[in-house]
């Protein structure tokens, strides 16, 4: 037998001290626990992909789950309602002009002109005529928490209304998350519909004229530049490089959809116990054949109808069994509680409020638990007025003046911008502790009338006037 040549040999010899190492490095363990790969974490399948991949590959499929959980689910609902109420509120943001003169003082009469103007034209703003403007932000942000984006475009010169200016809303199916194309011979890139310069800043959207499921125009479709100035794409980016938003539900999707199936089974079996069912049992083996259902055996298959009150005599040879299923369990009611904690932690507001549950509430509880709620709606309304509304008055400010309806003086439109959207704010839990609260803080420096006015909601300088009034 020919003996191995060096090569071969070195070859043999390189493969065992991989071997060696393969089989040292399996057994090291991972510096991270959240990294360990072992038999318990084996199903635990994550992969660093791009934002954009991830957006791509489940995009649709969250959104249509994020609307039907909204057309249906209780809890999803209650939490769109309390999103509306307590970012935009009943009435609104409040604007408030704050546009100066040369010498440092408020020019009072155009910040007048400013906000009779806004509050005029906020009474009808979308191109359908069917939104006032609080009434549309109401709309826009449950669309927001529910497909994670929305898109609105800016219609100027628009012949609907006298301040030429009005808002149109997209549906974010239209915005074709398949369209793509890579940066080449001089033209910009497309990333899930969305053109975009080498930076990543949104050069172009480009929109389908027509949903993809419209039965009513069967035409062919065809897709739509629109410059990225004229329309707002608001979502709340979770990654560098995210070029669309993903509904907030995602976290809680399972919890939800697992409870909503449990409560629907509990309910059904408790109706089905509260029936008190039995079934009809034979004594005697002589009498279990088979029933024949053809109506001649008088053995065939026997019913009895339960009505309140009545009692029935049992054929011969039979006898009841009784069939009392006990419904709804007694861990029924923890389980709830602790399923519904669990989607208010991933949809970021108090148990408390979004399941009504005030058992065993007191007021240091309850005070705590809003507090922290009304930080993320603060957070919320934060994120709102730079992104949504100052970027409509803007727009509004250049149409209001070039229709007519707003005359101010020859300066730029940037003097102007100078406005204060002013969020609704929220009552306190125990008025006469949090008043008095309020007032030792303000004596002793710690805080602004101002401060506390904008806390409720309301503008200090407003009812300053009112006292001098």
């Amino acid at each position: 037998m020919k003996k191995p040549g060096v090569l071969q040999r070195m070859a043999r010899a390189g493969i065992r001290a991989l071997s060696k190492l393969a089989g040292a490095a399996a057994k090291v363990r991972s510096v991270f626990k959240g990294a360990e790969m072992s038999r318990l974490w084996m199903d635990w399948v994550a992969s660093p992909i791009a934002a954009d991949q991830e957006m791509l590959n489940d995009l649709m499929r969250l959104r249509a789950r994020a609307r039907e959980m909204r057309r249906n689910h209780p809890l999803i609902r209650k939490y769109l309602n309390l999103l509306a109420n307590n970012v935009i509120g009943p009435t609104g943001f409040k604007l408030r002009g704050r546009v100066k003169n040369n010498d440092g003082t408020m020019n009072d009469a155009f910040n007048k002109k400013i906000q009779a103007a806004w509050f005029k034209w906020s009474k009808k703003v979308t191109v359908d005529g069917r939104h006032t403007l609080t009434s549309f932000q109401n709309f826009l942000i449950k669309a927001l928490a529910t497909d994670g984006e929305i898109l609105v475009r800016k219609i100027r010169n628009f012949k609907g209304n006298l301040f030429r200016f009005a808002l149109q809303p997209i549906d974010p199916d239209l915005l074709d998350h398949l369209f793509m194309r890579s940066p080449l011979d001089g033209q910009n890139e497309i990333r899930l519909g969305i053109e975009i310069d080498p930076y990543g800043a949104p050069v172009a959207f480009w929109f389908w004229d027509r949903h993809p499921s419209d039965l009513i125009n069967i035409s062919a479709r065809r897709r739509i530049r629109v410059p990225a100035d004229e329309v707002i794409h608001f979502y709340r980016e979770d990654r560098a490089n995210q070029s669309r938003g993903y509904t907030w539900f995602n976290s809680i999707m399972m919890p939800a959809k697992m409870l909503d199936g449990y409560v629907e089974a509990e309910v059904v079996a408790a109706r089905i116990g509260s029936a008190k069912m039995g079934f009809l049992q034979s004594k005697t083996a002589a009498d279990s054949e088979p029933p024949i259902s053809d109506g001649t055996n008088p053995r065939a298959k026997i019913e009895m109808e339960a009505s309140p009150g009545s009692f029935e005599e049992l054929p011969p040879g039979m006898e009841f069994k009784e069939w009392n299923p006990e419904h709804p369990s007694t861990a029924f009611p923890n389980f709830i509680k602790a399923m519904q904690r669990w989607i208010a932690a991933g949809l970021g507001v108090g148990y408390n409020g979004l399941s009504g549950d005030l058992e065993g509430v007191n007021y240091s509880s309850i005070r705590a638990d809003m507090l922290i709620e009304r930080d993320e709606w603060r957070s919320l309304q934060a994120l709102w007025i730079p992104q949504i509304l100052e970027n409509i008055y803007c727009e509004w400010l250049k149409w209001a003046q070039l229709s007519g309806q707003l005359v101010l003086d020859n300066r730029p439109d940037e003097a102007f911008l100078e406005v204060q959207h002013i969020p609704r704010g929220w009552q306190w839990v125990d008025p006469l502790k949090d008043v008095n609260a309020s007032i030792a803080e303000i004596d002793n420096g710690l805080n602004s009338r101002a401060r506390v006015c904008a806390e409720q909601g309301t503008d200090f300088e407003e009812i300053a006037q009112g006292h001098h009034q």
